[in-house]
Parts: C-alpha cells; sequence; structure tokens
C-alpha cells in the first residue's frame, strides 16, 4: 500500500515538473484498474494533455471522510 502511494506520489510530482510530452513518456506503459472494475486503462493514453489528481483511496474501510472534499474538488 505503502509502495504504490510512494509511486502515484512520484508520477504525479514527476509529471508536474515535466514538460508534456517528457510527462506522457513517464507514464508509458503504466496501466491502473478503475475503482470498482475490472477495467485497466493507460493513463498516458487515456489522459494525454490533462491535469492528473492520483489519489491513493481505502475505499472499504471506515476511513473515508477525504471523499467529501474530493467530490467537491472533482466537480469544480
Amino acid at each position: 500500500m505503502r509502495s504504490s502511494l510512494a509511486s502515484a506520489v512520484f508520477v504525479l510530482a514527476s509529471c508536474v515538473f515535466a514538460s508534456q510530452s517528457q510527462a506522457c513518456a513517464l507514464l508509458e506503459g503504466i496501466d491502473v484498474r478503475m475503482l470498482a472494475s475490472d477495467e485497466r486503462v493507460n493513463l498516458c493514453d487515456t489522459y494525454r494533455g490533462k491535469v492528473l489528481l492520483i489519489v491513493n483511496t481505502a475505499s472499504k474501510c471506515a476511513y473515508t471522510p477525504q471523499y467529501e472534499g474530493l467530490e467537491a474538488l472533482y466537480k469544480k
């Protein structure tokens, strides 16, 4: 779990400091599973040119009060 979070933070931080073409190179080959689904997507192919906020959540436990804030951010 910690390594997944660390990986996501590293990728996100790398994308912030890289140009768009370099950012896609960093995401090349990274497929992630969509929440509550078996569908996998490639971040570079799916979200090329868009800003990403990657959030590692524990959705099947009692510690999810952050969802309200994340939902509000998503709606903006």
